[in-house]
């Protein structure tokens, strides 16, 4: 009966190793992919309706949309509004 319990002990310590290892990693990639949304939102590039629909599809498509956004707004300036002047 020792044995079993002391082998059920060996059991849980490494699984809350491994549990520990994986919240680190999950919670890493979690913020890998969230950065793009947050740095949308942080923005001075665009602002009121285009800040919102660049916030959603970089929460949507993370950096395969954030990508474009640098580069259509590379100046910090909307392209659009220049077009028009």
């Amino acid at each position: 009966m020792e044995t079993d319990l002391a082998t059920l002990l060996a059991q849980a310590e490494t699984m809350s190793a491994m549990l520990q290892e994986h919240f680190w990693l999950i919670t890493g990639v979690s913020i890998f992919a969230s950065l793009p949304s947050i740095l949308v939102l942080f923005s001075k590039r665009v602002s009121g309706g285009a800040k919102l629909l660049w916030f959603l599809l970089t929460g949507t498509f993370s950096w395969l949309a954030y990508i474009p956004f640098l580069f259509l707004f590379r100046n910090g300036r909307n392209d659009q509004r220049d077009s028009l002047k």
